[in-house]
């Protein structure tokens, strides 16, 4: 059976359920969430004395029902799915926890690989020679791989005083 728990500070306003579900306590309807496009969590808009402020599920359900006694702060997905906010999903971890915890390694690496960071040869003219990624090219050039790949995607002229471009 879904559990109810008052949203801290908004007592008598709003309630917060095991199984992520918001609803307003005055007339016993869900609140529809809205879901940031930016991060893909869901949150809520709760108001009291005629001010709206947002909120996120995820950190309402565990603040509501998970004792955080080590003060962790932030709400880690164990399913990685961002709209399952039951809490049975969720736990208080620290960043470095969030950051090692389940694919997230895979998914940034196959990201960075798809959008074609650090994956790439670069060629730099002045030296003719190529190198296997812009991280190489850093290491044995000390041009940093920040101004070689700005340079590569035509938003610099030089990087290190030398011209660069990625290799097809």
């Amino acid at each position: 059976m879904e559990q109810w728990k008052e949203v801290n500070g908004y007592e008598g306003l709003y309630e917060v359920s095991d199984q992520g579900n918001v609803r307003n306590m005055r007339t016993g309807k869900i609140l529809k969430p809205g879901k940031n496009k930016k991060t893909g969590y869901l949150y809520v808009n709760l108001c009291k004395n005629n001010k709206r402020k947002n909120f996120y599920i995820h950190r309402l359900v565990a603040q509501a029902f998970i004792p955080n006694p080590d003060n962790k702060p932030t709400v880690n997905h164990i399913n990685e799915d961002k709209t399952d906010n039951s809490v049975e999903n969720l736990e208080w971890a620290t960043m470095s926890e969030q950051q090692r915890h389940g694919t997230r390694g895979e998914r940034v690496a196959k990201t960075r690989k798809e959008k074609g960071c650090c994956c790439k040869k670069v060629y730099c003219y002045e030296l003719d020679q190529i190198f296997d990624s812009i991280k190489e090219a850093d290491r044995l050039t000390g041009v940093s791989y920040h101004c070689i790949g700005k340079c590569c995607q035509g938003k610099l002229k030089t990087a290190g005083k030398m011209h660069w471009k990625y290799v097809d």
